[in-house]
């Protein structure tokens, strides 16, 4: 099966801007802690307030790690070498339908490790991961406030496909527009 050579190809060890060795893996079923660790400690409230889960809920934490699915969603952790969690990015896949050739994509970096090309990477590692599963799009979903994402799916070739005006409301009551990115998988070079 594909995902089983996939995942054998991890764990990855990259350096990023800072001079800092990151180590890129699959989520495991051990990693509930960290990754509940990484999203109360690691992302500000207001961007928690955008996510589409409840990430403050360990229970969500606990549920992503128990029930992995790597052929459905294939979620990529960043760690450093002390064990602590400084990225998660997510391919969400459809096995059926119109939408079986189209990966959703989800990403999140810790503030500290921002613009230092940990997101990037990881967008990368996903979109070689919708490559081997013969995906032919990326689509991603971004609200307007979160500039810095937008850019960095840009600099990967990620088009602005369109905007869904007024369509997200955070925990505060203040409404974003949602922009949505695809990437044509096959014809880019990123």
């Amino acid at each position: 099966m594909i995902i089983e050579e996939i995942l054998k190809e991890y764990p990855k060890k990259i350096v990023i801007k800072n001079g800092e060795e990151v180590i890129l893996r699959p989520l495991q079923k051990y990693d509930a802690e960290r990754l509940f660790r990484f999203f109360k400690e690691g992302i500000e409230e207001e961007e928690l307030a955008l996510l589409k889960d409840n990430v403050k809920d360990p229970n969500t934490i606990s549920r992503w790690c128990r029930d992995i699915h790597y052929e459905r969603v294939f979620p990529l952790v960043a760690e450093k070498t002390s064990g602590e969690i400084i990225g998660d990015a997510t391919l969400h896949m459809r096995d059926f339908g119109w939408a079986k050739f189209i990966g959703k994509i989800r990403f999140a970096v810790s503030k500290k490790y921002r613009n230092l090309g940990v997101g990037s990477t990881m967008i990368r590692e996903l979109i070689e991961v919708a490559r081997k599963l013969n995906l032919d799009k990326l689509w991603a979903e971004v609200i307007s406030t979160q500039t810095a994402a937008q850019k960095a799916l840009e600099r990967l070739g990620f088009e602005k496909a369109g905007t869904i005006p007024k369509l997200a409301k955070d925990h505060q009551g203040n409404i974003h527009d949602v922009h949505i990115y695809i990437l044509d998988i096959w014809k880019q070079e990123y």
